[in-house]
């Protein structure tokens, strides 16, 4: 859960546990570029383990009714409801696991969240590092991102920082689970994304289009940050994705 990073979150954890073996099932909420080819409903990854893991939406409240045995709480900001309802939302979310619970150290409101003394709680950051999981040196790659974490070197596909915090998170989920975080760190590197996650649609006359589906304050302002990373102009076209928030105008 959380306001920003959701599906790509679901889907790194999702596509980690089954490349490692794991057999999950994942049910998400964006197309998983690495099953388009053969899974005509590639939202999801279908296996018959004892793993499941779900992108829940916090929009209409359902989110509280899940008793999950690990809860990850991505950041929590502006979005479909009012901040301080999302902030009492997340509060009762964090109350919720069995077993662990995977916060952002760098999120304002995660850190202000009450102390759930039942579960582990871990932390991950690119600021703090004395996070329990801490990527650090993050270089900017043609096609992607690279990081460090604790002194090992490793990439992802995808472009901006907030996607290795998604990966962080996802890092921190499996290491619960009691698997190596440099394993499914490596694991992580042969991660497509998702579609319309920053998407590369296509290039003509030195024009790159791209896709992204962001449509709160935060995502607009990660994506932007991370495409500004790079030398060139930008051009972008902005669709309202439901109502707007009165704090927004």
């Amino acid at each position: 859960g959380g306001t920003s990073g959701k599906t790509t979150t679901t889907a790194m954890i999702g596509y980690a546990l089954d490349v490692m073996g794991k057999n999950p099932t994942m049910i998400g909420g964006g197309m998983l570029k690495n099953y388009e080819a053969k899974n005509p409903m590639p939202y999801m990854i279908y296996n018959k383990g004892d793993i499941c893991v779900i992108e829940a939406d916090e929009s209409n409240g359902t989110i509280e009714q899940y008793k999950p045995y690990i809860t990850t709480i991505n950041n929590i900001s502006i979005d479909h409801q009012p901040l301080e309802k999302i902030i009492e939302i997340f509060e009762h979310v964090a109350k919720k696991p069995q077993h662990g619970l995977v916060l952002n150290a760098d999120c304002e409101h995660c850190r202000h969240l009450p102390k759930n003394e039942k579960v582990k709680t871990v932390w991950f950051s690119t600021k703090d590092k004395n996070a329990d999981f801490y990527a650090y040196d993050i270089k900017n790659l043609p096609n992607g991102v690279e990081y460090k974490l604790e002194g090992k070197t490793f990439m992802l596909q995808q472009i901006g920082e907030f996607n290795i915090e998604n990966a962080l998170t996802a890092i921190a989920v499996c290491s619960l689970l009691g698997i190596d975080k440099f394993e499914t760190a490596k694991a992580l590197e042969g991660f497509l994304g998702t579609k319309r996650r920053l998407e590369l649609i296509g290039e003509k006359n030195g024009i790159t289009v791209i896709n992204d589906f962001a449509h709160n304050p935060e995502k607009v302002l990660a994506s932007t940050k991370a495409l500004k990373s790079y030398k060139s102009k930008l051009i972008i076209m902005f669709q309202i994705h439901g109502p707007v928030p009165a704090e927004l105008y």
